[in-house]
């Protein structure tokens, strides 16, 4: 028998609460008598009932302690389950997202914890069981099937190691069920450092979760003024649970640009500035100075500085200084603003890269740029179904909402929109959208259901980031369709000289060369910067991106369903071999009640 949790022990000291209680309660009575002879018998009585003695016979005690005892029993959620399964297939699923490289106190990380526990339950299985083995992150990879051999099993667990990639649990168990639906008898055990739900596929969770104080560097922008001088803004976040105190260097191509202090509350986060710096390079970069705390790999962050032509953006708009302050925060970018909807046709001859209509849109649409439209009711292309007012707005997974995972923000009016065919919401208002992004033709098109003046957004930290990657989305070239990705995700390489593969050069120094001239590539798994050339009779292209640790792997104090105790807490759930005591504890205890009630009403 195992327990999930030790802490109701601390309870026993009610036991003696009670004892003490029906001692303090014992009190003598009066009884008349008629003749004295009685008086020894009486002593006799007295001298055998004393306080000690009295209790021997109190059967409400004894019933009340026993209801106390089975309840702290239940509480602490006892199990039955045997060192080995009975079922003929196991399936053992390991995250491998970039959370379990997490290091404990004593260095090991969660990702070397879970494969040793993983070992663990080899070990113990019986010599006859099949043994199959999953790795779960931003997709899941079968890295062992259906084998009995226990050696070869260990060798592949031993193998296997953390990504830097943002985990997705569900892929995993969704693996997992296909395998064991052709199995009469099988189990399925996890190990994570995050909730997971085993309600399908049956099995339990091995969690290696615990409690570590984390610090990341979560975005780094930046922006040049009028003299060519280099604004950065880094967001830094404390995930622990003391005040952070140190310096945020910034680095331009490996070279110390600015060095600034911090003080962070834990739970909190700062936007932090570094203004009027000359830089002509192509990447900044923002460290927290010697932080050592439990995830090393998000302790900094990378910008890159595209080289493209200068853009042109043409917004129409009344007044919107939180626009018009964002927006300058794109490198490149040079801004008209007017208010003359009505003298619009007169714009269309200079072909802007990017239209921008706030609460106005002209009776004719621009052919060529792309389109982004804020507060606006434009029926050619996309439909308005109601307007909401007083609503949370919350923020998807999206090409335009990079660092802004899981966010949300309050509304006091928005546009609820219909998604077209050709687009991809990235926000929501209840069952509607509230903003989304797509190519109508050969046209981006943006949209914004919302006055920025009638939500909470822009006085948050996360409107310029918001932004600035829908502005980036909107008129980016060159040969990179970003120049800025989390760690696993595809980045598009363009070539632009005919019969020149492109070459890319990963942050460890090595090269790859791309089979063709337009690649999606897939190697991000590595955080820093990487060059891509391209080199064909004399003409050469260089650009660069650059590889971020995702911010949603730098949650690792916040688990749900976590145990303190790493390695060693298996949460239930449908267990195959395993029976779960606590409900039929919780059923004895309340018999106990009803039997101490039915003793209290007699007497």
């Amino acid at each position: 028998m195992k327990f999930l949790y030790l802490w109701p022990l601390a309870l026993l000291v009610l036991i003696p609460i009670i004892i003490i209680m029906y001692l303090l309660k014992q009190k003598a009575v009066d009884h008349p008598f008629s003749s004295l002879f009685l008086w020894k018998e009486m002593y006799k009585n007295m001298q055998a009932n004393t306080p000690w003695e009295k209790l021997k016979k109190n059967l409400l005690m004894y019933l009340q302690i026993a209801t106390v005892l089975i309840l702290i029993f239940a509480l602490m959620s006892p199990y039955i389950k045997s060192e080995t399964t009975s079922a003929g297939h196991v399936v053992l699923v390991l995250d491998t997202s970039g959370s379990m490289n997490t290091k404990y106190d004593d260095g090991h990380t969660r990702m070397e914890v879970a494969v040793s526990e993983a070992i663990d339950y080899v070990d113990k299985l019986p010599g006859d069981t099949s043994i199959s083995i999953i790795t779960s992150d931003k997709e899941a990879v079968l890295v062992l099937t259906d084998s009995v051999d226990k050696s070869l099993a260990k060798r592949r667990l031993n193998a296997i190691e953390a990504t830097n990639y943002m985990g997705d649990c569900s892929f995993g168990m969704e693996m997992a069920e296909s395998m064991i639906a052709q199995w009469e008898t099988a189990e399925v055990v996890y190990f994570t450092d995050t909730y997971v739900s085993c309600k399908t596929t049956g099995g339990y969770i091995v969690d290696v979760y615990s409690e570590m104080d984390n610090a990341v560097v979560e975005y780094v922008g930046h922006g040049t003024n009028n003299e060519g001088l280099l604004t950065v803004l880094a967001k830094v976040s404390n995930f622990g649970s003391k005040e952070l105190k140190t310096d945020i260097n910034l680095y331009g191509d490996d070279e110390m640009l600015a060095v600034k202090e911090v003080t962070i509350p834990s739970g909190d986060s700062e936007i932090v500035y570094f203004e009027n710096l000359a830089f002509d390079g192509k990447v900044i970069y923002a460290e927290l100075h010697d932080v050592k705390d439990a995830l090393l790999l998000d302790n900094g962050c990378y910008d890159v500085i595209t080289e493209a032509a200068e853009c042109n953006v043409l917004l129409m708009t009344e007044q919107n200084l939180y626009l018009e302050k964002a927006m300058a925060l794109m490198d490149g970018v040079k801004v008209t603003k007017s208010n003359d909807i009505d003298g619009f046709k007169d714009f269309l001859s200079q072909e802007y890269d990017l239209y921008v209509f706030d609460g106005m849109v002209p009776t004719e649409l621009p052919k060529n740029g792309s389109m982004l439209f804020i507060n606006c009711e434009c029926p050619e292309l996309y439909t308005v179904a109601d307007t909401l007012e007083g609503i949370l707005l919350k923020v998807k997974d999206s090409k335009v909402t990079r660092y802004l995972e899981d966010y949300s923000f309050g509304a006091s009016k928005v546009k609820a929109m219909e998604v077209p065919g050709w687009a991809d919401s990235f926000l929501t208002a209840g069952n509607f959208s509230a903003g989304f992004i797509g190519t109508y033709g050969t046209q981006q098109i943006c949209v914004l259901g919302m006055d920025f003046h009638d939500t909470e957004l822009p006085l948050k930290s996360e409107f310029p980031i918001l932004i600035y990657n829908i502005m980036n989305e909107c008129v980016s070239t060159g040969m990179l369709s970003a120049s800025v990705v989390n760690a696993g995700s595809i980045v598009k390489v363009s070539g632009k000289i005919d019969g020149a593969k492109p070459v890319i050069e990963r942050p460890d120094g090595k090269n790859e060369e791309l089979v063709g001239t337009i690649v999606n590539y897939t190697g991000t798994n590595a955080t820093g910067v990487y060059a891509v050339e391209q080199n064909a009779d004399g003409e050469k292209l260089s650009e660069v991106f650059a590889v971020n640790f995702p911010k949603n792997e730098s949650y690792i104090q916040n688990t749900p369903g976590g145990s303190s105790d790493a390695g060693t807490s298996v949460v239930q759930a449908t267990v195959n071999s395993s029976f779960n005591l606590r409900n039929v504890i919780i059923i004895l205890a309340l018999i106990l009640l009803c039997i101490e009630w039915v003793v209290y009403i007699r007497r």
